[in-house]
């Protein structure tokens, strides 16, 4: 039975309603965390509120992870690179190949020209290559059966240039030509012989 009103205080009720509210928010919280609990529980999941305070992560798993992570930037990097030089190697097989068009049309008979004499001079040019350079500048055709390159030998300190004649279906050298000096018009007939270009001879000559 309710007291008498006279001993009743309304004056704090909205305090006290406050305060119920709160409690009521405070109980409704435990509760659900207390469902989260049984929860996980029953999924045979550790609580996180469970762990050792003074748990830490394993340090050389970590490192393991960081070593891998950066293994694979590297390799990426890596990979960049190789596209990057395959691109430039295609540009330059390309720039090649439009030159090679370019020298073959119209021009097939001075690059087979050029091809004869600089084998048969490589050998020669190989074995004396500590003495001189040489260049094939150009080629000439005199005749359907011979034709004429140019090649300049150069030194340490200067550079000489010969007009080789070859003939074409023998492939020997059968003349050299010069306007830039006289002397090796009187060995000219001793630089070539049945083997070939006197090389020795020429290299004296020319120096």
């Amino acid at each position: 039975m309710i007291e008498d009103t006279k001993d009743i205080n309304f004056s704090d009720l909205p305090e006290r309603d406050k305060l119920l509210k709160e409690e009521i928010k405070s109980l409704d919280k435990k509760w659900k965390d207390k469902q989260n609990l049984i929860n996980i529980n029953e999924r045979n999941e550790t609580p996180l509120t469970s762990f050792d305070p003074n748990f830490t992560f394993n340090s050389e798993l970590v490192n393991i992870f960081k070593a891998q992570q950066m293994e694979k930037a590297r390799l990426e990097q890596r990979e960049i690179k190789a596209i990057k030089d395959i691109n430039r190697l295609d540009k330059a097989i390309e720039a090649l190949r439009k030159k090679l068009e370019e020298l073959d049309e119209g021009k097939s008979t001075d690059i087979e020209d050029l091809n004869i004499t600089n084998k048969m001079l490589s050998k020669a040019v190989k074995k004396y290559s500590t003495n001189f350079k040489m260049n094939i500048s150009r080629t000439e055709q005199p005749s359907p059966d011979t034709f004429v390159a140019q090649v300049t030998f150069f030194f340490k300190e200067d550079s000489k240039t010969l007009d080789f004649t070859i003939n074409r279906k023998e492939r020997k050298i059968i003349d050299v030509n010069t306007s830039m000096f006289e002397e090796l018009e009187y060995v000219k007939d001793k630089l070539i012989t049945n083997e070939g270009l006197n090389i020795p001879l020429l290299i004296k000559t020319l120096k």
